[in-house]
């Protein structure tokens, strides 16, 4: 099976919105391959350093975009899951 690691790089991202701190910065708490793909797409500082956390640059700040999306499509699977068997005799 392929990684999609787009994917899972806007997973991370949203993820750090959980734990934003003084608007920009997030714990940094996630594989540092992630971390270091999401430095070189721009969205986040260097996470190579010795703080416990990072920040997010301007583009990362969609962080909030991408997690309230993830949410929302979660919700949207959990409800078409419990209709579809509703009222099902199985």
């Amino acid at each position: 099976m392929e990684i999609d690691t787009d994917n899972i790089d806007d997973a991370v991202l949203a993820l750090l919105w959980l734990t934003l701190h003084n608007e920009r910065c997030a714990w940094k708490s996630f594989d540092w391959d992630v971390t270091d793909r999401l430095h070189r797409k721009g969205l986040i500082t260097d996470p190579a350093n010795k703080a416990k956390s990072l920040v997010l640059t301007d583009e990362g700040q969609r962080s909030d975009e991408l997690f309230r999306a993830r949410v929302h499509a979660a919700e949207a699977i959990r409800f078409w899951r419990g209709c579809q068997f509703h009222g099902s005799s199985s």
